[in-house]
């Protein structure tokens, strides 16, 4: 499960806020739960490029997730 979680981390971090790496949740600039973090920010400011980038972030993570669960 560890390995799972650590799969669910981007090394890059949210745009803006690089220390918030993980793809799952985050806190939302008003510190509330966020997720689905950097598509959520993403489709909130309306940035399409952004929230194409996100969504291969999130899939690559869901795909490292896989590989490790398919060990």
């Amino acid at each position: 499960l560890r390995r799972v979680e650590s799969s669910l981390v981007d090394p890059r971090g949210l745009p803006g806020r690089q220390w918030y790496r993980h793809v799952i949740y985050a806190p939302a600039y008003t510190y509330e739960p966020e997720v689905l973090p950097g598509l959520a920010e993403a489709m909130s400011a309306g940035d399409l490029d952004r929230l194409a980038d996100q969504e291969r972030r999130f899939v690559a993570a869901l795909d490292r997730a896989a590989s490790v669960l398919a060990r």
